[in-house]
């Protein structure tokens, strides 16, 4: 959601939308992407200077164009998916190497580098020796693939594959037994070549038909993919159609909790949303005679801690400010100096305090801050420090 939330452009994703729903404001970023521009120079090499006009100038023709290039990006990239699959169930049947991930395709297809790619080449010659038996499960995925796609500018139809489709059962069926599966030429001319003695192999009739079929077929994926795999870069409006923010993801994906509860404790208004957590003027520094081992600066607790704040916060916040070494009567004192402040608008009695003293360095040690200390019984020890 960090997309749509972050981008006021996605707006232009709602089906039934209106331009009434809209401002000057989003039309005027539209004709700020960089993908408008590439649309426009297009348009005037094409010499389309008059609708590259309306487009610079007119907000209703702006918006009709947009709806269009949503439309049509949106088909394009339904026939992008359809390829990928495409050519992942080619690639599971003719190779024998480890299976590609779908998500490893699908990202090289959007980066525009699998038209292109070693892989894809690969696969179209390795398609060219494949034998009968395994392009019967490829031409029928090729085939129920392509039934679902929606009409587009991807002339390709499936009446091409199945017409593949019906030549391999004819041929498969016209053969006997003994001759399947039918082998392409490629493999018997690579028969030939490693042949130590004797004559190559010969191809049969069935066979030279079934190698120009392989050819039909890599003729017409050449072309489906010429026209399937296009480049994002090359979709007008494709700042809106896809997302490519990596910093959302990385969060999700990758958490950093501790990130988190540092920023939690230390800013603990920022979760909250409330304004009585927020910095205020706590306390003076002559009301803490006692907090000898923890240095705290009086300018920075006063811009930092508020008695309103939880009181593990508070706790976290005089943490930081301490030694590798923490006396607890020290850390007491001062928690207890805060809470009993005149800002505070609850009044807290002493043995409330100590249990939420107490309880605040329960859930300390909890996240692992704080440990007891070997050396002296009446202090604690840091485990970290915010920020390393």
């Amino acid at each position: 959601m960090c997309h749509f939330h972050g981008n006021p452009l996605s707006i232009f994703l709602i089906e039934d939308l209106s331009i009434d729903q809209l401002n000057h404001e989003h039309f005027e970023a539209l004709r700020n992407l960089p993908s408008f521009r590439t649309h426009a120079e297009s348009l005037l090499k094409a010499k389309q200077a008059p609708r590259v006009r309306g487009l610079l100038q007119s907000d209703e023709t702006l918006f009709s164009e947009a709806i269009e290039a949503i439309r049509q990006g949106r088909t394009n990239v339904v026939w992008l998916l359809g390829a990928i699959r495409i050519i992942q169930h080619i690639r599971g049947i003719v190779s024998t190497k480890i299976a590609t991930s779908f998500s490893y395709l699908y990202i090289k297809a959007l980066s525009g580098e699998l038209l292109d790619s070693p892989m894809l080449r690969e696969l179209l010659l390795m398609l060219k020796k494949a034998s009968s038996d395994m392009l019967e499960p490829i031409l029928t995925n090729i085939v129920d693939t392509l039934f679902t796609m929606p009409p587009s500018e991807v002339a390709m139809s499936p009446d091409d594959f199945q017409d593949l489709a019906n030549d391999l059962a004819t041929l498969t069926t016209s053969c006997g037994p003994s001759d399947l599966p039918l082998k392409s030429q490629m493999n018997h001319d690579f028969a030939g070549k490693v042949a130590s003695r004797g004559r190559p192999p010969q191809q049969n009739q069935a066979e030279k038909t079934y190698s120009e079929l392989l050819t039909r077929l890599h003729d017409l994926l050449v072309d489906y993919f010429n026209m399937a795999l296009v480049s994002v870069k090359n979709i007008f409006m494709n700042e809106v159609l896809f997302y490519d923010m990596r910093a959302s993801h990385r969060d999700v994906f990758t958490p950093r909790p501790r990130f988190a509860i540092e920023r939690a404790l230390s800013a603990p208004h920022d979760y909250l949303g409330c304004a009585c957590c927020s910095s205020k003027v706590c306390f003076p520094s002559h009301s803490r005679p006692h907090c000898r081992s923890i240095l705290i600066h009086t300018t920075r607790i006063q811009d930092v801690l508020s008695p309103t704040q939880p009181p593990t916060a508070i706790l976290y916040q005089l943490y930081l400010e301490a030694g590798a070494q923490i006396n607890t009567f020290d850390l007491l004192t001062a928690f207890s100096t805060i809470l009993a402040s005149d800002t505070n608008p609850e009044s807290y009695d002493e043995e409330t305090i100590t249990t939420l003293f107490y309880r605040g360095l329960a859930e300390l040690k909890h996240v692992d801050l704080i440990r007891g200390s070997r050396r002296k019984v009446d202090h604690l020890t840091k485990t970290s420090w915010k920020g390393l």
